[in-house]
């Protein structure tokens, strides 16, 4: 069971976005949106930086070949389509937003350029 401890937080975190992207949040999210505008932006903008930055840290040995990191890149980038497509198809309070991509792109774009530069700077000090 303990080898496979290390390998559960991102699909943790991937099950909990699909489920908080899936649900109908209506309720809860009104009253934000009245205070923070387009918060469901910086949310995907958030939930995929958490999943990418925890793909790389879990999988960081394999991250010396550029190819594993653009997998990472792309298989966090299909999960995010693929989701807003099943809100699109499965759901009926819930719908397909291009900027929810583009969002969610950022959170990657971001992730990837924090896990490179926190590696460039742990290099640099040893």
């Amino acid at each position: 069971m303990r080898k496979y401890l290390p390998h559960i937080k991102a699909p943790a975190i991937a099950v909990i976005i699909l489920v908080l992207s899936l649900s109908d949040a209506g309720t809860v999210a009104r009253p934000v949106y009245r205070i923070i505008p387009h918060a469901d932006k910086m949310f995907h903008l958030i939930m995929y930086f958490a999943l990418t930055i925890v793909m790389m840290y879990q999988y960081r040995h394999l991250l010396l070949k550029t190819v594993n990191v653009l997998i990472i890149v792309i298989v966090a980038f299909a999960y995010g389509v693929t989701i807003e497509l099943m809100q699109k198809y499965l759901t009926t309070s819930r719908s397909f937003e291009y900027a929810d991509i583009l969002f969610n792109l950022a959170g990657i774009a971001l992730a990837t350029g924090v896990y490179f530069s926190v590696r460039f700077l742990f290099r640099l000090n040893r």
